[in-house]
């Protein structure tokens, strides 16, 4: 019976983008 592996996580998902920038007054 052969060995098997288990299947490598998922990637980490990607950071949130940062907020946008206040408007100018």
């Amino acid at each position: 019976m052969p060995i098997t592996f288990a299947p490598p996580p998922p990637p980490p998902p990607p950071p949130p983008p940062p907020p946008p920038p206040p408007p100018p007054p």
